[in-house]
């Protein structure tokens, strides 16, 4: 098991690299995505103390800060505005509550400029107990390795330790995994993986999920890495990462699929789906070397299940829920970012740089008969206006113009430091 909390935001790897480094048909969409950056840069307004990156001016609900969309484009800017990068995250520990849980601040159309939290005032979603997948260590992780300095590290290790403490509180299991809340109440999608397949049939009581469990382990592993940078005893961190590392390569890895599913259907065929989420559980370090290349080689590299024209699928190709529909197969840049940094993370660059280049090489066609950057993308090629976003909602297609899950600089950044197009 790799030590390393993060392998794709090493300086090495998220650094500017000149322009010549990547191919020229990829330079125009290149050039859409800091155009868009800089489209997205926000004056400060409360809560807010500093200048904000907004998710897309493309975005059917309005301007919005945070969520996992935040550290994807923290991981674009990092490389050429470390400042940027670094206020991003200095603006999200801003908002972290008593209980260390992080909102995601969403002005929809209000005129007011009241910031809210999607579907719920800040108040009520407090009450509710609800929280957001907690992967913006990441984002502080690219931004210390980039030059952040020290400062920042130990405000975020003092963050991160509420956080654990408020998911050791709400969401740990007897047996020491951890679940989201989607599985108590629909339509509440703290995963962040709304109206997903694996949550379609969900168990009657809470039960372990594979994103969650791999989530908590992987902040694990970056308090234990930030305390012995700090100088502090990481033995309590190591040890609860060993523990849910044992826990996931143990009971959610099915030998018959090669890959990672939640604990109420890894050993049920019949309800098993073939889900991208599968991948957090190489992300954070928990699959054994056998397992690790199984979930490579059987499904992240195999036409008929993720590697699709555009990867990575968000559900298998092969798997019978696969639809043209949100997270039930379109591919979403920053989850192809996601499965790379699981490749890197057990040393597969080949993996790795195979499916950036077949996800710039898509993307970068689609931006050419659009003119813009899509939510998301047809896995197998075509239109995205063919893809349905939630249905009965006002925005049937992806959002066009969006930041938020299109860190592109930063895949073709890794992409030209793994060797780019050699063969």
């Amino acid at each position: 098991m790799n030590p390393s909390p993060l392998h794709l935001i090493d300086a090495g790897l998220l650094a500017n690299l000149p322009a010549a480094d990547v191919p020229t048909r990829w330079q125009p969409m290149l050039a859409a995505t800091a155009d868009l950056a800089r489209r997205c840069l926000m004056q400060p307004e409360p809560p807010l103390k500093r200048p904000w990156i907004n998710i897309g001016p493309g975005y059917c609900y309005g301007p919005a800060f945070g969520h996992f969309d935040l550290i994807h484009m923290v991981f674009d800017l990092v490389g050429d505005e470390r400042g940027i990068a670094t206020d991003q995250m200095e603006n999200l520990l801003d908002l972290q509550r008593p209980d260390g849980s992080i909102p995601f601040l969403w002005m929809g159309d209000n005129p007011a400029r009241k910031w809210l939290t999607p579907g719920l005032s800040v108040e009520q979603r407090l009450a509710a107990g609800m929280s957001w997948p907690p992967l913006w260590p990441a984002g502080i992780e690219a931004c210390w390795h980039a030059g952040a300095g020290d400062a920042l590290l130990a405000r975020a290790a003092a963050a991160l330790d509420r956080t654990l403490g408020w998911w050791d509180a709400n969401r740990r299991l007897v047996d020491g995994g951890y679940f989201y809340a989607d599985i108590l109440a629909k339509g509440q999608w703290e995963s962040g993986m709304d109206q997903c397949v694996r949550l379609a049939d969900p168990p009657p009581r809470p039960m372990a999920c594979i994103d969650a469990c791999s989530h908590v382990l992987w902040c694990r592993r970056f308090a234990a890495a930030w305390a012995r940078r700090l100088g502090r005893d990481d033995a309590l961190h190591r040890q609860a990462a060993a523990d849910l590392a044992g826990l996931i390569s143990s009971q959610l890895f099915s030998e018959e699929t090669g890959w990672f599913h939640d604990a109420w259907s890894v050993n049920d065929p019949a309800h098993r789906p073939l889900a991208w989420e599968g991948i957090w559980a190489l992300v954070a370090g928990a699959a054994t070397p056998a397992q690790a290349q199984a979930a490579i080689d059987r499904n992240l590299l195999e036409p008929k299940r993720f590697f699709t024209l555009h990867p990575i699928a968000t559900v298998a190709h092969e798997d019978p829920r696969f639809t043209l529909r949100m997270m039930h197969g379109p591919a979403w840049n920053s989850f192809t970012l996601w499965a790379v940094e699981g490749c890197l993370a057990v040393s597969r660059p080949d993996a790795a740089r195979a499916i950036l280049g077949a996800a710039l090489d898509a993307t970068s066609t689609v931006h050419a008969r659009t003119g813009t950057l899509w939510e998301f993308y047809h896995p197998l090629g075509g239109d995205p206006t063919e893809l349905m976003r939630k249905p009965g909602q006002k925005k049937s297609v992806p959002c066009h113009d969006y930041y938020g899950h299109n860190p592109l600089r930063a895949m073709a950044r890794i992409w030209s430091t793994l060797g780019g197009g050699r063969s």
